[in-house]
This record gives C-alpha cells, sequence and structure tokens, in this order.
C-alpha cells in the first residue's frame, strides 16, 4: 500500500506499521539549526517565528496593496519604524486573545486534553 504522509513532500508509507521515510519535522528543523547557526549567542525555540515579526510584514503587505493613500502619508524613513510597533502591537494583542481563550486549566485535565485546548486557542487567536 502506497500512500503520502501528510505535510511531507515525498514521504511514503513502507506498510501500514512503518514509520514515513522522510521526517516530517526536517524543514522546521532546519529552519531552527540556521537560526541557531547565525546567532548562537540568542536562543532560538520551535515557537519562535521564521520572521522577526511577522505581523508587521502582513501589515505592510496589508498597506501596500489596500490603503495605499495612507500609506502615502507615512515619511518613507519612518516605515520600518511603523510597521515595526503595529506588527509589535498586533503580537501583544493576539497574545492576549490567545491567553484568554486558553481559560483556566480545569480540574482533571489530562495532557493530551491541554494540549488540545491548548493548541485550538492559538488557532483561533490569530493567524
Amino acid at each position: 500500500m502506497d500512500r503520502t504522509f501528510p505535510n511531507t513532500k515525498g514521504a511514503q508509507w513502507l506498510d501500514d506499521a512503518a514509520q514515513p521515510t522522510t521526517n516530517p519535522c526536517s524543514r522546521s528543523c532546519g529552519a531552527l539549526r540556521r537560526r541557531m547557526a547565525m546567532n548562537p549567542n540568542k536562543p532560538a525555540s520551535r515557537n519562535e517565528s521564521v520572521s522577526p515579526n511577522r505581523y508587521a510584514t502582513m501589515a505592510r503587505r496589508h498597506y501596500e496593496m489596500w490603503l495605499g493613500d495612507q500609506l502615502s502619508l507615512i515619511p518613507e524613513s519612518e516605515r520600518d519604524s511603523f510597521y515595526s510597533t503595529l506588527g509589535d502591537q498586533i503580537a501583544e494583542q493576539v497574545e492576549s486573545v490567545e491567553m484568554a481563550l486558553r481559560g483556566p486549566d480545569p480540574a482533571g485535565e489530562s495532557f493530551m486534553e491541554r494540549l488540545g485546548r491548548f493548541n485550538m486557542a492559538h488557532l483561533q487567536a490569530g493567524p
């Protein structure tokens, strides 16, 4: 039976009990190793975004595509600072919403239930 493993390119199951032939996290692990190699003094984590400020990048694209008139009011020399500040504010709001969605830890909650609750809150909080 020849099936592909989800979210991997070209990983094949050898049979129903076999493991995939490629590591499904090799892409993210490779990115983590590259970040560590570029700056060994800064600890890197899997939760760290690949982009230093992904919300700033998203805001920049949005302004450029849809809000050209407002963008022209921001001096060219101040745009990087504007997007960085905006991205930080968005990240704080997303984190706040995520924490609120998590809610308090119910008594007797298993590890997997807690993990599921945390993951769902993360997915609902933002992009």
